[in-house]
């Protein structure tokens, strides 16, 4: 997934031309403005160690020889005392069908490196020592995901726990989950101290992410957490996220209750994800990510040809019953509701019984089918009769999509009516918006009047806009 090669420095690899990027570059911004750039396919590595001591920003493009190797090494290891940012980038596409290469490993350290903070690395090993990891503000780290060898979870853990003066961290496919045989256990690295950082994005495979939740404490203060689960094949993704979210490491990792909770796939939208909001203001996002099966807004595309809306939100929507919702007050639902059953909700709403407000939007079907579901499993007593209803402290209700059936307004009517029966509370607020749009006369008819009278009266605030 890529995350990062975006924000390059303007000038710095645009200087490089892209004849020469494939046989290695390496291109630097001094402290007075101006640029050096040499080709390592020309070997004129000594012309840039003369500048080695003025150097501010350095953009390097890494060939896949020993030559190559030695060469961006050598400059590595010069005294850079104004260095701030680097940004490296390997080679080890595979060529002829054969596989990818491994790729070169970078050493970098802090007593030539003495001011570097911004650090994006691509298709490269990274061996850092503690002291330079601390004066690190931003690391951006991804690998190719066919790369035969990968960064080791214990290097990841000693980089979060000594870089205190981490702002964003960014890791894409990079962990060696593997420990060496004879290594002891590796410790859990609590990041309640680092107060500067507010990103934190690890885009992993099941296995792989499941050891960094594991091995990591999250704290609440940190604005943006990103956890992005690689699949290959579509239909694991439900057991793999419920499996993720329900780890006993999971509640370790984010010891703090969510408040809000957002599950959207919208048609055209950007990732699918799932959204908590935490009381001290940061955030959790759980992404799907897949590299071989392709994410589509379409909502019945050929079988086997990539993952729809509908299978992505009842993913979703099972993986649910995973969190840890009791504190949850909001939940925000956008997707195809059809895809659902009443099974499916009375699963994945079990734990939320502090919700007051559900905000719903379909985007599949039509709304008087679509939403019998949910509403159907928001008039039951799971338990049992002597059992609380789902969501007992639901209060208010909002439906988002536009309707333009009087259909619609009977599935409410029915659902307020079944809910009073099984003795749940009024509604406090309600709020519909309806189109006339195929009919302009259907909000005048007859049956329209009645079933808004009947769902005014089952609730204490009753909005409905007909557009």
């Amino acid at each position: 997934m890529s995350q990062t090669n975006e924000g390059s420095t303007p000038g710095i690899q645009g200087s490089c031309p892209h004849s020469a990027m494939s046989s290695g570059w390496v291109s630097a911004l001094l402290v007075d403005g101006s640029r050096q750039a040499v080709s390592l396919e020309d070997a004129d590595v000594g012309k840039m160690l003369r500048y080695t001591k003025h150097i501010k920003t350095l953009y390097i493009e890494v060939p896949f020889d020993s030559f190559g190797d030695r060469a961006i090494q050598g400059i590595l290891d010069q005294p850079m005392p104004l260095l701030e940012e680097l940004r490296i980038k390997g080679d080890i596409s595979p060529e002829g069908g054969m596989p990818a290469r491994a790729p070169s490993t970078i050493r970098l350290r802090s007593h030539n490196l003495p001011r570097l903070y911004h650090l994006v690395a691509d298709d490269v090993l990274l061996d850092l020592d503690p002291t330079l990891c601390s004066n690190l503000r931003c690391i951006d780290y991804k690998l190719r995901h066919d790369a035969p060898s990968r960064w080791p979870l214990a290097q990841f853990l000693n980089m979060m726990r000594s870089g205190v003066r981490l702002e964003e961290v960014v890791i894409d496919e990079c962990l060696d989950i593997t420990l060496p045989r004879g290594q002891p256990t590796l410790p859990v690295v609590s990041l309640q101290t680092h107060r500067f950082l507010r990103k934190l994005h690890v885009f992993e495979y099941s296995p792989a992410l499941e050891q960094v939740i594991d091995h990591l404490i999250i704290p609440g203060h940190i604005n943006s957490v990103t956890l992005g689960l690689y699949h290959n094949t579509a239909r694991d993704w439900v057991h793999e996220l419920s499996q993720l979210l329900s780890r006993n490491g999971c509640a370790r990792a984010i010891p703090h209750e969510p408040t809000e909770l957002s599950v959207r796939v919208d048609l055209g939208g950007e990732d699918p994800a799932m959204l908590v909001r935490f009381p001290e203001g940061g955030t959790l996002t759980v992404m799907l990510v897949n590299h071989d099966t392709t994410l589509t807004d379409d909502l019945f595309p050929p079988p086997g040809t990539s993952l729809s809306v509908r299978d992505q939100f009842k993913a979703k929507v099972l993986a649910m019953g995973a969190l840890r919702g009791a504190s949850v007050t909001t939940i925000d639902l956008c997707g195809a509701m059809d895809v659902t059953t009443k099974e499916d909700w009375l699963i994945a709403l079990r734990l939320y019984s502090g919700v007051r407000h559900m905000d719903l939007e379909n985007i599949s079907g039509s709304p008087e089918r679509a939403y019998i579901p949910i509403l159907s499993a928001l008039s039951t007593r799971p338990g049992g009769p002597h059992t609380p209803l789902l969501c007992p402290n639901l209060e208010s209700m909002t439906f988002d999509d536009v309707c333009n059936r009087a259909d619609f307004l009977e599935t409410i009517d029915h659902f307020l009516q079944q809910r009073a029966l099984a003795g749940g509370p009024r509604l406090k607020k309600l709020s519909l918006e309806l189109s006339s749009d195929v009919d302009p006369r259907w909000s005048r008819s007859e049956k329209a009047r009645r079933l808004m009278r009947s769902i005014k009266s089952r609730v204490d605030e009753f909005y409905c806009k007909v557009t």
